[in-house]
């Protein structure tokens, strides 16, 4: 997990795990980030430097440490967060058997799914072809998109976003097995 400080709804501070600039707002960082308020006082001072970094210590302000999820269990199986950079983000993503994402498209990035174990169906545009390990499947910027497992063993893919933003909010979903609306 990443640790973000946030104050007046913006981040001010970060551990090191990433390179990404410290201008993300609340809304960035998605609805899997669990918020804990930390109470600057005298007594807490030192733990509070070694999380919050460079942030001046001040008793009269309260800071918000957000946990941003790296790993994530969902309906349809699971995901991982191999990078995240200001131009890309690489996820493992794994598909339960029987199982399918939501059928949705992004206004800010495109997207590179290679599949690496498993069988199932990708539709692009309303267009369905077979995935097998080793295909690789481009996903310009619009492109209405969801992948299926119809095999009986997890199908797992390494998913590369290219653009100007990774945020859950431009996930546009047009149809979901889980009853998600769209972000």
């Amino acid at each position: 997990m990443k640790i973000y400080v946030v104050h007046n709804g913006f981040v001010v501070s970060a551990t090191a795990y990433s390179s990404k600039p410290l201008r993300e707002t609340v809304e960035d960082l998605g609805p899997n980030t669990q918020i804990e308020e930390i109470e600057a006082e005298e007594n807490n001072e030192h733990d509070f430097a070694n999380v919050a970094g460079y942030l001046p210590f001040d008793p009269k302000i309260k800071y918000y440490f957000l946990l941003k999820e790296f790993e994530g269990e969902r309906p349809w199986g699971n995901f991982k967060i191999l990078a995240d950079e200001d131009t890309y983000k690489s996820k493992k993503i794994t598909v339960k058997p029987g199982a399918r994402l939501s059928y949705q498209s992004h206004k800010l990035r495109s997207e590179v799914w290679t599949i690496v174990s498993g069988t199932g169906k990708i539709t692009l545009d309303g267009i369905i072809s077979p995935v097998t390990p080793g295909s690789v499947w481009q996903i310009p910027v619009e492109v209405k998109h969801r992948i299926e497992n119809d095999g009986q063993i997890p199908l797992v893919f390494i998913e590369v976003q290219l653009g100007t933003s990774f945020a859950e909010s431009d996930i546009i979903r047009y149809q979901d097995d889980f009853g998600r609306d769209s972000s």
